[in-house]
């Protein structure tokens, strides 16, 4: 078990640091955060207003009205998410899963959003501590803390045109964002605590034809840039060979000392394609399509296709709800510890929306147990809100 974990922090999370290197960023599968989760399923043009930072750019040309939304999200602990027992959790804090704002201007729409991209608290339980004198453990143990978190802030626009032909519009949009990645790590004489940030685009169109006053038919495509996290920061190390010599403190007391190294991440680029159908006035088709581009950051991946299908149906003005799933897995050209065979995932979801004048709340809760190899199976469960003017 020792040496499985000396070579997993060595060579996955490269945080045993012994000169200033390049340290990259391991990402675990399960803390990638499936933006698209909403009440309304896993498209990427239909859901809710608080989701825009992740959703295509021009869709956000259907919100009519000045909006406000707002999530929470709470995932169940995965115990055994990698090889050695090595376990996930999502950290919850007040800090928001998403959290947007749109303001209508004739053709125009505008949108400010904050979304969470990624969350992993890395669960590695107790390991024993040795020394030289004693190879098979001092009696004490260490609680390795790997907590890492990135953040993404955004400004999106879009434009219709109302009249593209006969009963239909086109609508072109644009994201800026900028995302920050906040890493702590702490292993016995080893500590990290950095934020590093790095900006991105992404690009969309959407085009929608009216068959009817109740019957549509929307296809959108978008694609967003990777994020490169590339900085010189600090860790702190326990230098036997530093002593503090300053009077009063004790005699060979080590002390921290501060090295710089390069941190590295790097998250990557999607191309998407949503289609959405409304079928009448009470219900709904949706699927998204999605390739994530992972062959372009890392030679030891293929590129992973993701896809979700839904439906959405509206039992009165006050009541919808949704069905759906969505499907994702991790390819490894070279299969790290078997992995392959325990990383794909089959989301069940279901949501509920319950609208009032202005005010509409909503839950979605997405289950993986079904259908998912061991290390994907959880619970996720979001909450909304959201405010039209």
């Amino acid at each position: 078990m020792k040496n499985i974990l000396n070579v997993f922090f060595a060579g996955f999370f490269s945080l045993s640091i012994a000169q200033p290197i390049p340290v990259n960023v391991g990402w675990l599968p399960q803390g990638e955060v499936i933006s698209n989760l909403s009440a309304y399923g896993f498209s990427g043009i239909l859901n809710d207003v608080s989701n825009i930072g992740g959703l295509n750019p021009a869709a956000i040309s259907l919100y009519k009205n000045m909006s406000i939304g707002l999530s929470y999200q709470y995932d169940t602990e995965i115990d055994e998410a990698w090889s050695a027992g090595i376990g996930h959790k999502r950290e919850f804090s007040l800090i928001p899963q998403s959290a947007s704002i749109v303001y209508p201007y004739e053709n125009f729409r505008f949108g400010l959003s904050l979304n969470q991209k990624y969350n992993s608290n890395i669960e590695f339980g107790l390991i024993p501590v040795t020394s030289l004198e004693e190879p098979d453990g001092t009696g004490k143990f260490t609680q390795p803390i790997y907590k890492t978190k990135v953040m993404n802030y955004s400004f999106s626009v879009s434009y219709t045109i109302s009249k593209f032909t006969d009963n239909s519009e086109l609508s072109f949009g644009s994201r800026l964002s900028l995302s920050t990645l906040i890493e702590k790590q702490e292993l016995q004489d080893v500590k990290i605590d950095e934020t590093v940030t790095s900006s991105g685009f992404e690009l969309g169109i959407m085009f929608l034809h009216e068959y009817s006053e109740s019957a549509n038919l929307i296809l959108g495509l978008n694609y967003s840039s990777e994020l490169n996290f590339s900085e010189i920061v600090k860790y702190q190390q326990q230098n036997g060979r530093k002593i503090d010599d300053t009077p009063g403190t004790g005699s060979g007391r080590f002390v921290l000392v501060q090295t710089h190294f390069n941190l590295n991440a790097n998250l990557p680029a999607k191309l998407q394609l949503d289609v959405a159908t409304q079928l009448s006035n009470r219900s709904k088709l949706t699927a998204n399509f999605t390739n994530v581009f992972w062959s372009n950051i890392s030679n030891s991946l293929k590129d992973r296709l993701e896809y979700s299908f839904g439906y959405i149906y509206k039992w009165n003005n006050m009541f919808e709800s949704s069905i759906g799933f969505f499907t994702t897995e991790k390819c490894y050209k070279n299969d790290v510890a078997d992995s392959n065979n325990y990383l794909s995932a089959i989301y069940l979801s279901a949501g509920f929306i319950i609208s009032f004048e202005y005010l509409e709340l909503n839950l979605a809760i997405a289950d993986s147990h079904t259908f998912s190899d061991d290390w994907r199976k959880q619970t996720i469960f979001k909450a909304g809100a959201t405010y039209n003017f």
